[in-house]
């Protein structure tokens, strides 16, 4: 049975189907060599051998080391080496320890096709110990990396041949090919993610166009016009989805327990977003500062992959732009997701908020914060399609989802309530996303606090 995936959706399958679509037939079928990606999963991770011809995906367990090298930071990968070793006795007994019976028999139908029988392939899939290989870490150029740490681009899979059966193009360059397909495919499929709730892709407000995440980012890569609101949004996704490509260092993980008092609010915050918690195979003595740093720069080269121009000129001044641009909105979307609902009492009228945490404040300072009065808030939250919209929201970043748009235009209009001095407050109008995002989580903590009352 397979693994439960981060993910409560068909994106690991989505992302697949694009790169079967997509990277050339011969690193995929007919060249003597096998192409697998790395797809994170809760306990881990699986590879996936992808093939033309094939039906169902095959996913197989990463061999020990292999595993280490995805999610380790401490175990190196450097962009472009090959390693030139042969087949491990261990090797072959962890692959049949960790597989079951179908993904070796696939495995090595898999292996006489590709190889025409050059090489052994045994009953149960595998190569005879001591048969030579070169393998190769697929991993996309550095010039993006914020760090000049190779360590820190991203992780994405692995390509393989056995020794003698390789053709005269290098496998560096066929692993470049495969990186730069396969990263694509990644950033499109997990920006245009929408949770079990919508097909169409993420708009920034109910009833109203707006850009999705994947054009926001491109448009900060070509450093076309964008407002701190779309930026905010795409830092939001992008910190939530960070492990995806980064599960070897994953900071947003980190800033996320760093941010937050106990453990389990890290899996709240997984969970209310329709993701399953990811958990990094290592803590980190990383600064808080540090790591959001880390945060903004691999943010700022998953923005510029987004423009396949912007990746090939110009690197380490691209990097430095898109950085600038996401400083402020990457605190900002981490207060966001990591603050915590409160209710507010003031002389006028209570008040419900997400307070932001205490050494993030002063990043939040320039906006009107989302601040609610209570009781218009109160009669909203306790309608019946309140979860909801709420849920949808949340599981996908946007307000649209299984709701008319009636309940969705009484969802954007919840005004907000601006402090103008120690005791005087007007009621706006903001239709931003981010006050949306802070009306769906006061929403939905609000109704899971009662929920919660009702139960004790």
């Amino acid at each position: 049975m397979l693994e439960k995936y981060l993910l409560r959706s068909s994106f690991l399958d989505s992302e697949i189907e694009k790169l079967l679509g997509s990277i050339p037939s011969p690193l995929i079928g007919t060249e003597p060599i096998c192409l697998c990606v790395f797809q994170p999963t809760e306990s881990g991770g699986d590879l996936i051998l992808l093939d033309a011809d094939q039906k169902n995906l095959v996913r197989m367990k990463p061999g020990w080391g292999e595993h280490q090298s995805f999610i380790d930071r401490g175990v190196g990968v450097t962009w472009g080496a090959i390693t030139k070793t042969d087949v491990k006795a261990k090797m072959i007994k962890h692959y049949v320890e960790k597989n079951d019976d179908d993904v070796k028999r696939a495995i090595g139908t898999i292996y006489k096709n590709r190889f025409h029988g050059k090489i052994a392939v045994l009953e149960d899939g595998h190569v005879p110990a001591g048969t030579p290989y070169e393998l190769i870490f697929v991993c996309p150029g550095p010039d993006y990396a914020n760090t000049s740490d190779y360590r820190r681009v991203p992780r994405l899979g692995l390509m393989y041949s056995f020794a003698g059966l390789q053709s005269d193009i290098p496998l560096i360059r066929k692993m470049g090919t495969a990186a730069d397909k396969i990263l694509r495919a990644r950033l499109t499929t997990l920006l245009e993610y929408q949770g079990n709730f919508s097909p169409k892709p993420e708009r920034l407000a109910a009833g109203k166009k707006g850009r999705s995440a994947l054009e926001i980012a491109r448009a900060v890569a070509t450093n076309s016009q964008t407002t701190m609101d779309e930026r905010i949004f795409v830092a939001a996704k992008a910190s939530l989805l960070h492990h995806f490509f980064f599960p070897h260092d994953p900071v947003a993980v980190h800033l996320f327990h760093k941010l937050q008092e106990h453990a389990s609010d890290v899996t709240a915050l997984f969970n209310r977003h329709g993701l399953e918690q990811f958990k990094p195979a290592q803590e980190t003595d990383m600064q808080l500062d540090d790591l959001i740093n880390a945060l903004t720069g691999d943010i700022a080269y998953l923005i510029a992959a987004c423009d396949h121009n912007t990746m090939n000129s110009h690197a380490v001044k691209t990097r430095d732009r898109i950085v600038k641009k996401m400083e402020q909105p990457v605190r900002i979307a981490l207060a966001l997701l990591c603050g915590i609902y409160i209710r507010q009492s003031n002389p006028n009228a209570d008040h419900v908020t997400i307070q932001p945490p205490q050494n993030l404040t002063a990043d939040i300072s320039e906006l009107p914060w989302p601040v609610f009065r209570f009781n218009q808030f109160s009669t909203w939250a306790s309608s019946p399609k309140a979860e909801d919209a709420a849920r949808s929201f949340l599981e996908s970043l946007h307000p649209e989802g299984p709701l008319s748009s009636r309940t969705a235009e009484r969802y954007n209009n919840t005004h907000i309530a601006v402090e103008k001095s120690e005791n005087e407050w007007s009621v706006e109008k903001h239709d931003t996303w981010y006050i949306s995002y802070a009306r769906a989580r006061c929403t939905f903590d609000f109704l899971m606090n009662q929920k919660e009352r009702a139960e004790k």
